[in-house]
């Protein structure tokens, strides 16, 4: 993908980022960060459980992404 900005991550590393900077009120200069990217990857969805924190934020972030 030439000249596009890809991020590769996995769904349990990208909630716990969350989570993490949730509870240190940086959760919106993470958000920020996705910006820059055309494409997000979040890989291993099916195989994660998440607590309720985890799911909501998680499924809030992807509700808001461009």
């Amino acid at each position: 993908m030439a000249g596009y900005k890809v991020l590769f991550t996995t769904v349990s590393l990208l909630v716990t980022t969350l989570k993490e900077c949730n509870s240190t009120k940086t959760l919106r200069y993470f958000e920020n960060r996705f910006e820059k990217y055309d494409l997000v990857i979040a890989d291993e969805l099916g195989y994660t459980s998440f607590d309720r924190e985890g799911t909501d934020l998680y499924s809030t972030f992807i509700k808001f992404l461009p």
